[in-house]
C-alpha cells in the first residue's frame, strides 16, 4: 500500500487531497462493506471536527459539532433518536442513539482515552434495537479512533 493511500488525521479531506484521489476513494472503494461512500463522508466529517476542536470536550459538544459538519455535507442527521428496547415482545426500556445519518448509519460518539470492548457491544446492541445494520463508533479521545461495525443477520 502506498503511503498516500492512508488518510492521516491532520489532513483535510476536501482541500488537502487531490480531486482524483478523492474520486478513487469514494468511487472505487471495495464493495466489501455496505454504504462505503456514505461512511467515508461521515468519517471525513469526524476528522473535520476532531482537527478543529481537538480532544478534551464533552461528548455533547462533539455531537453538536458533528451534526453541523454532516449537515454541511448535505447529509440528513438525526440527534438523540429515542429507540425502544423490546424483550419478549414487550417494552423493556428506552435509549437514545447519539446520531443516525441518512436513516442508515448509527453513530455512537465517545470522548475517552481509549475504546473498550464494552463500547463495541453497546453499538451492536443499539444496531439490534434500531434495526439498522451499520454503525460507526467514533472516539474524540487523545488519539481519534474509528470503528466500523456491521451487524450480520
Amino acid at each position: 500500500m502506498c503511503a498516500d493511500t492512508v488518510r492521516p488525521a491532520w489532513r483535510r479531506w476536501d482541500t488537502d487531497y487531490p480531486a482524483t484521489y478523492r474520486w478513487l476513494v469514494v468511487n472505487q472503494t471495495p464493495a466489501a462493506y455496505p454504504h462505503a461512500s456514505l461512511t467515508h463522508e461521515i468519517i471525513g466529517g469526524f476528522y473535520d471536527v476532531y482537527n478543529t476542536l481537538g480532544a478534551g470536550f464533552r461528548e455533547a459538544v462533539y455531537e453538536r459539532a458533528l451534526a453541523i459538519a454532516l449537515a454541511d455535507r448535505r447529509l440528513r442527521v438525526e440527534r438523540q433518536v429515542p429507540v425502544t428496547v423490546r424483550f419478549r415482545g414487550r417494552r423493556a426500556g428506552l435509549f437514545r442513539a447519539d446520531l443516525i445519518v441518512e436513516q442508515t448509519v448509527l453513530l455512537e460518539l465517545k470522548a475517552l482515552p481509549a475504546l473498550q470492548p464494552a463500547h463495541v457491544a453497546q453499538v451492536l446492541n443499539a444496531l439490534r434495537a434500531t434495526g439498522l445494520h451499520l454503525g460507526l463508533l467514533l472516539n474524540f479521545g487523545p488519539e481519534p479512533q474509528v470503528k466500523r461495525l456491521i451487524l450480520s443477520r
